[in-house]
């Protein structure tokens, strides 16, 4: 392999002597960066080193984390649309306004309690104490 000074002088001494045409010119560079990148090979030092693996790491676990936000955001959309399908299948129009307050809720596993809960409500006065339960993020029935 040639040294790298010894590479930039044969490369600047052909290129002087030699006129070759565009296209040959062309080809001949194309050829010359290939080979100059495949010699270049930069020393990473340890510090480096940790630094990019730490980097890595960190990287995978905001990347981890935004993909379980982003899985329970869209959880919580699909639950909040179950909740608003069944409370209009049940009770109609006059179920609009526990949709409205039942999309303010932000907990999966209260949105979900409250969705077994209405399935079996049998009238929207039940519906409501049963949203208003859960409004309150505990789930379970008030005494």
């Amino acid at each position: 392999m040639i040294f790298p000074k010894a590479f930039s002088f044969w490369n600047q001494f052909i290129d002087w002597s030699m006129k070759l045409s565009k296209k040959l010119d062309a080809k001949i560079y194309e050829e010359m960066k290939t080979l100059e990148e495949a010699t270049k090979m930069s020393y990473i030092t340890t510090a480096e080193r940790i630094g990019l693996k730490k980097g890595m790491e960190k990287g995978m676990e905001k990347g981890i984390e935004k993909g379980i936000e982003k899985g329970i955001e869209k959880s919580i959309s699909a639950v909040h649309q179950a909740v608003a399908t069944i409370i209009e299948i049940k009770f109609g129009k006059p179920g609009q306004r526990l949709s409205a307050r039942a999309y303010k809720i932000g907990n999966l596993k209260i949105l979900q309690k409250l969705t077994t809960k209405l399935k079996h409500a049998q009238s929207i006065s039940e519906a409501e104490l049963i949203l208003s339960e859960m409004e309150r993020g505990n789930g379970k029935p008030s005494h």
